[in-house]
This record gives C-alpha cells, sequence and structure tokens, in this order.
C-alpha cells in the first residue's frame, strides 16, 4: 500500500499521501535577505507605485504553526486553506516541537482562524474581529460560502457546557465576525451537526447537545434567514406510543430515529446522504445502508449499497471521520468506532475507501492514510486536492494530538499547475518578490494571485 512520505518539496505524487512541509518564518527572514542583497539589480526598474501591490518583508504578520489539536474544521479553496477551533487538554501542549515563538496555551480551547498558503506553505494567525464565536470552537461545523466561512453550532469545554443554534459568519476579506438569528424554525443549539449549502438554502442535520441525539432537519434561506424544520425525529420518538415506535423503527431502521453527531453528509443530486456518526450509546453507524433525505419531496430514504467487488466487504463502521466529494465519488478518512461491550475505543482500518455514487458500490483502494486519526480536519479543492489536519493519532493503544498536514491529490493536475509548482519550489525567492517583478517576468496573473 502507498503510504505519506515524511515530508515534501512542493512536488505531489497522484494517490499518494505527502505530509506538507511548512516552510519556517527562520526559513523566510534567509530568502527576504538574499532578495534584499540583489535589490538593486532590479527595484528601480520594476517597483510598484501602490501599496497593495508592494511585498513588505517587515510586513507583521502573525506566522508560525497551528498547536496539535482535535474537534477543528477546515475549508479550502484552489489558493488556501483555513482551519477554525479546535480543542487539546494542556497536558498535551507541552514541548510542542512543531510551533514556532508562540506562547504555552493555558486553555484547551482555540478560537482562532489560521490560513495557509500553499504557494508559500506558511501558516499564518489571523487576527479577527466583531462576534466572534469563541466558546464554540469544537465540533462545530463549518462551510465556505464565497469569500466567508459560515460556522453553525459547536460547543466548548466540558463539552455540552456552551451551545449555540446561531450562524457565525467571518468575512475573508475584513476579518470580521458577524452573528446571525436564525427565523422561523430554529434548529437546536447543537454540536456534531452537518452544514450543507446549495442553491439558496442551507441544510443543518443532526447533532447532540451531550443528553438528546437528533436526526432533524432545517432548511435556512440564505437571503431571509428563515429556517424551516423539515424532520424532527425528537418529536416523532416523544409523540408515539409503544406499537407506534414499533412501526416506526421499521420505517426508519438501525434506530436512526435517536439520532447520531459527528457524521458526514454529501449532496449528490437530489439527495444527502449520510456517512456514520456516533450514537448515543458510544457506538458508531455502519456505512453499507446509508440514510438519504430527498430535498423534493422531504423524506428520509435508506439506500443500500454494494461491497466492494474484489473483498467483498464494506468500510468498517466509523464516525468523527469524514468525507470528501470529488465528481462522483465519495472518500471516506479515517475515524473510529466503540466496542460497547468492553468500553474500548478503536480506530478503523487504515486505508482508504471510495463509494461510486453512481454504481453506489464500495471500493477498498491501495492507499493508505498516514496515521490513524479522528476527530481531524479534512476539505479538498476544486483541483481534487485532498487536506488532512490534526485530529487524534491512535498508536499502539495511546491517543495524542497531531498538528500535522498531509495532502493527496485525487485528480490529474493540469500541466500549468505542474509548471507553477516546479517553478516555486526550485525559485522560493520569487514568492517574496515585487508583483510587477512577477509579472514581468512572465508569470501569469492567476499565479501571482495565489501568493498571500
Amino acid at each position: 500500500m502507498q503510504i505519506a512520505a515524511e515530508s515534501d518539496k512542493g512536488s505531489l505524487k497522484m494517490f499518494e499521501f505527502v505530509r506538507m512541509k511548512c516552510v519556517k518564518s527562520s526559513e523566510v527572514r534567509l530568502l527576504k535577505q538574499e532578495i534584499s542583497a540583489q535589490a538593486s539589480r532590479y527595484s528601480e526598474i520594476h517597483r510598484d507605485s501602490s501599496s497593495e501591490n508592494t511585498r513588505c518583508p517587515l510586513q507583521n504578520l502573525h506566522y508560525g504553526v497551528p498547536k496539535k489539536r482535535s474537534g477543528h474544521r477546515a475549508v479550502c479553496n484552489n489558493e488556501n486553506l483555513w482551519i477554525w477551533g479546535g480543542f487539546c487538554p494542556v497536558r498535551e501542549l507541552q514541548g510542542d516541537d512543531d510551533d514556532e515563538e508562540f506562547e504555552v496555551n493555558d486553555s484547551p480551547l482555540f478560537p482562532e482562524l489560521w490560513r495557509f498558503n500553499f504557494a508559500t506553505r506558511r501558516w499564518c494567525l489571523l487576527e479577527t474581529t466583531g462576534d466572534i464565536p469563541d466558546k464554540y470552537v469544537a465540533s462545530h461545523s463549518t462551510i465556505l460560502h464565497g469569500n466567508s466561512i459560515v460556522v453553525f453550532g459547536g460547543t466548548g469545554f466540558p463539552f455540552g457546557e456552551n451551545l449555540s443554534n446561531n450562524l457565525y459568519i467571518c468575512n475573508l476579506n475584513t476579518l470580521v465576525w458577524k452573528k446571525y438569528e436564525l427565523k422561523g424554525q430554529k434548529p437546536l443549539p447543537l454540536y456534531g451537526s452537518s452544514l450543507l449549502s446549495f442553491g439558496d438554502y442551507l441544510y443543518i442535520l443532526f447533532g447532540t447537545n451531550a443528553v438528546q441525539y437528533c436526526s432533524n432537519v432545517y432548511r435556512v434561506n440564505i437571503k431571509t434567514l428563515e429556517s424551516e424544520k423539515l424532520f424532527d425525529s425528537i418529536e416523532l420518538v416523544e409523540n408515539s406510543n409503544f406499537r407506534e415506535l414499533e412501526n416506526l423503527n421499521d420505517i426508519y431502521p438501525n434506530d436512526f430515529l435517536y439520532g447520531r453527531y459527528r457524521q458526514e453528509v454529501i449532496h449528490f443530486e437530489n439527495k444527502l446522504y449520510t456517512f456514520g456518526g456516533g450514537k448515543i450509546d458510544g457506538d458508531a453507524h455502519s456505512l453499507d445502508t446509508l440514510p438519504a433525505f430527498n430535498v423534493e419531496i422531504n423524506k428520509w430514504e435508506f439506500v443500500p449499497t454494494l461491497p466492494d467487488i474484489n473483498t467483498n466487504t464494506y468500510p468498517e463502521k466509523r464516525k468523527f471521520h469524514s468525507c470528501i466529494q470529488i465528481d462522483e465519488y465519495v472518500y471516506v478518512l479515517g475515524g473510529m468506532h466503540c466496542d460497547v461491550e468492553n468500553n474500548v475505543f478503536q480506530a478503523v482500518e487504515n486505508c482508504l475507501w471510495r463509494l461510486d455514487m453512481s454504481e453506489m458500490r464500495w471500493q477498498m483502494l491501495n492507499i493508505q492514510i498516514p496515521c490513524l486519526t479522528y476527530f481531524h480536519a479534512a476539505c479538498a479543492n476544486q483541483k481534487g486536492q485532498v487536506f488532512i489536519h490534526g485530529g487524534v493519532k491512535s498508536y499502539h493503544g495511546t491517543n495524542t494530538r497531531i498538528n500535522h498536514l498531509y495532502t493527496i491529490l485525487l485528480k490529474l493536475p493540469k500541466l500549468s499547475d505542474i509548471c507553477w509548482n516546479k517553478l516555486i519550489v526550485n525559485y522560493p525567492k520569487l514568492l517574496y518578490m515585487n508583483k510587477n517583478f512577477l509579472f514581468n517576468l512572465g508569470i501569469p496573473t492567476e499565479f501571482i494571485k495565489k501568493i498571500n
């Protein structure tokens, strides 16, 4: 099986995990010193008149590396990756070797927004203002909508103590958070929910308040913030007698009505497909039959899937995992499940699974995930590049949080992207030079814009 390389120099291989080498401030200082030494050769000829297009080597930005964490969320586009929030017990934060010039954290929570630029391979801690959702930074749900990060739900520590049913939106241009209270049939204050966006609507599904678990579905009009409850599992259970519950359990199998959290939901065609998730008893849901909410008729369906054609097996049941959709495929990464009888937590098998949504057939890929992690953050951009950050690493019965960033390319890259990648790997000083100078070198504007 393919496994992750220790680090990369910017090059990527198809269908192979690579741990991204993050450029540190000391390396950048050396590059800028070399640029300053050579500045007289081109500064007078290629000087920018506008401050917007000038690269300032003394810019006071908070560069570093995010501390190890779990329970955070990640979103990305073709230029940057952002992570919001996270949790780590203070005892695990001592001696964080990858950190750069940051004080030891005295709180297990991270109300932080970090950005990783793919061109420079640098992390930057962004200073945000406004209605920062600093009490709800674990097991929230997050999406990238246009040039804004949208956050719903989440909790603090102790888990379940602080809960929210508001939307928090951070404009990535202004770095200002704004709180939006929903109207109409508001969702319950939850954590571990799923949040999706398509058309003019947001969909919020599942979640828990640490006491009750639900399979509720809410639809929110993005323009008016009007919320509509499309399905209420709690109401169904509480308003049914024993005989009615038996009938409902036939319609909604596998303890569906008793809810789940930290599942993954994917939108494909007219349905919202649910992958795994945590049960109220601590166990995890299986992936052989997928609950699917039909958005045209607002009803749940239960869609059977087909096993891997070579092994005749399905992925292990799991929670705290991640699912990535690329075209008609859904990739399942990491997670864990629980042996309820013996109260033993177990990481899932170390391989990458893929579901062909057009045939509903699983395939076990000959690719290993770098670490057996759960509660990690994962996302993918339009180029088919997947990123996994942090999470809890399970190794020989011990669990510890990490802050590694891994990537894998699951689509063929464009030739122009390959050339750009090779250019900045072999000539990293270009990333810290004047924009007009780069343009005059013949570098296309679309690639210059990728540099933060």
